[in-house]
């Protein structure tokens, strides 16, 4: 990679880092300003924790249009100075007339703030000129590092704002996170605006993206708000891993909403044990990240996939095999899992992201990343309210069970899909080039 492309990519890394760390600073201190300042119960707690996985849903369709007309890195930008006010004024609040009601504000404007910012986040890495599958899962697998150790600090960093000063000062001090991540955002613009002058003055055009192969003709709409869908629903790869990835999230929301419960009730996991089973995920992610990053994985990325996809179930019912075993074995073999499940995840998400970027047009990354996360997050919202009646009315074991047999279900979505690697596209697509002349 180029100078320049590195010192961009420097410069989006360090905003999505700043990001992430403001995000998780939010997660962990908006439901515990909830439960010990308004003494907020179980529904409220879990209306809260929904809140901006519903604005998102709401609105990431109609926000990926804006991304594409404003440009992905100013739509970050403005995402991140969304979140810095928010996060800013509910500090503010906290300290003046402090209310519940705007706890769910903040999180509502933070869920619409953070689909634009991950969708531009996505459609920005087009910016840097790698078109390769391996270059691509290289850049996204750096930024996946960065959001991942973002998201280990987080709860830290967090609880240390809040025992110290508070958490009125807390979530006005996390709210400069955000801050950081916009100010990068705006150095991310002026270097490439420099470059681009650098170019005129040396007599040569800005330099241009790689022609992109496009496997199946465009939808004829291409500017309602409905063209990411038509877009992704289009292509037959797209198309599939959208499905599967909707079914597995749905699944895993089922997972979800009885784990934490599952470890304490069932398990009796105390929260040193808890801490070890965070962390392992964590080193997990790491993991994952490096191994997407690797040529293999870009070589066989379909095979890679349906690996990464099947074995968070086997991670799943594990656990209710945890329930069987001494105490420490099953500290061992809940960590083991969710180490292994989050590897998976990691090797997923930035796969997902890489054919996502080859296939989608400039002038569409922002929709079509919108159309995608807002397809993802469908599932999430039945999973969790499956999940907790699954485990109220019936043992806590059941929702395990019905989650690993519906992620791994959700592997036949991919068994389906023409091999995606680099030589097989090309192969299929060599035709439908558009020529450059």
């Amino acid at each position: 990679m180029r100078e320049h492309h590195r010192r961009l990519l420097a410069t989006l890394t360090a905003s999505e880092i700043g990001g992430a760390l403001g995000l998780q600073i939010t997660y962990f201190l908006v439901p515990l300003t909830a439960v010990q300042l308004f003494e907020a119960g179980p529904l409220a707690i879990g209306a809260l924790n929904l809140a901006d996985s519903v604005a998102a849903l709401a609105v990431g369709i109609v926000l990926g249009r804006w991304i594409d007309r404003a440009g992905s890195v100013r739509a970050m930008t403005a995402a991140n100075l969304l979140r810095f006010t928010v996060l800013a004024l509910l500090g503010l609040s906290l300290s003046t007339a402090p209310q519940m009601w705007l706890l769910y504000v903040a999180m509502l404007c933070i869920g619409v703030a953070s689909i634009a910012h991950d969708a531009g986040l996505t459609a920005a890495v087009l910016h840097l000129e790698v078109r390769s599958d391996h270059g691509l899962n290289r850049i996204n697998a750096v930024l996946r590092t960065a959001s991942t150790l973002s998201e280990l600090a987080g709860p830290g960093v967090g609880g240390l704002l809040v025992t110290s000063l508070g958490f009125a000062t807390g979530a006005g001090l996390g709210s400069l996170t955000f801050g950081v991540a916009a100010f990068a955002g705006v150095l991310f613009l002026r270097r490439r605006s420099d470059r681009a002058r650098d170019a005129v003055l040396e007599d040569q055009a800005p330099p241009q993206p790689q022609p992109q192969p496009q496997p199946q003709p465009l939808p004829k709409r291409t500017n309602g708000p409905m063209s990411g869908v038509r877009f992704i629903w289009s292509d037959v790869v797209l198309r599939r891993l959208s499905m599967s990835s909707l079914q597995f999230n749905l699944f895993s929301a089922v997972f979800q909403a009885v784990f934490l419960i599952y470890c304490v009730r069932e398990l009796e996991f105390d929260a040193a044990a808890i801490a070890v089973v965070a962390v392992s995920a964590g080193g997990g992610a790491l993991l994952g990240a490096v191994a997407a990053a690797s040529a293999a994985v870009a070589a066989s990325p379909k095979a890679f996939y349906c690996c990464a996809l099947a074995l968070p179930a086997f991670c799943v019912a594990a656990l209710i095999f945890a329930d069987r075993v001494e105490d420490a074995a099953a500290l061992v073999i809940v960590a083991g899992s969710q180490a292994l499940f989050s590897l998976c995840m990691v090797v997923c998400i930035v796969l997902f992201n890489t054919i996502r970027q080859v296939k989608s047009p400039g002038h569409m990354a922002g929709q079509i990343a919108a159309a995608e996360r807002v397809l993802a997050l469908i599932g999430e919202i039945p999973g969790a309210v499956l999940g907790g009646i699954l485990g109220t009315v019936f043992l806590l074991a059941l929702p395990l069970a019905v989650a690993s047999v519906g992620m791994l279900s959700a592997c036949l979505w991919v068994l389906a899909v023409p091999d995606w690697s680099s030589k097989a596209s090309t192969d299929r697509t060599e035709t439908q080039r558009p020529s450059v002349n």
